[in-house]
């Protein structure tokens, strides 16, 4: 919803895309949604928790029955705790850091494919961040 992201939204939507763009903070998705819709590109805003896998079936299935398929999906979350030492990285900053780096990515992506592999197409982009 902001940053790469909303740069790889744009770019898609302006390519003739419908957009749909999701993110744990809805307010700021609708926001990216305003901006996107102002530009002309049909966007959908959707709220996810990606380290959920209910969640993000939820995203894919609302994807699908808005537009009836998924042709590119790309998976951008990411979070860090900039400055902290490995040291004094809790257990729980860990777990949720891995949660939505690595099972969100892995999540997403195996929700995506099942849709791509009956439809008999898909590219799914997953990008990795300094996070």
């Amino acid at each position: 919803s902001r940053g790469i992201g909303f740069a790889i939204a744009q770019a898609l939507g302006e390519a003739g895309c419908k957009v749909a763009i999701a993110s744990v903070n809805f307010e700021n998705v609708q926001k990216a949604a305003k901006k996107l819709e102002a530009l002309g590109i049909e966007t959908l805003a959707l709220q996810v928790e990606v380290a959920q896998k209910a969640s993000v079936d939820a995203m894919v299935k609302k994807v699908i029955e808005t537009w009836g398929r998924l042709h590119i999906a790309v998976n951008n979350a990411g979070i860090a705790d900039g400055g902290i030492n490995a040291e004094d990285v809790s257990e729980d900053k860990w777990d949720e850091v891995m949660g939505v780096n690595l099972k969100g990515v892995f999540l997403c992506a195996q929700a995506e494919v099942r849709h791509m592999l009956q439809n008999g197409y898909g590219r799914i982009i997953n990008i990795g961040s300094i996070s």
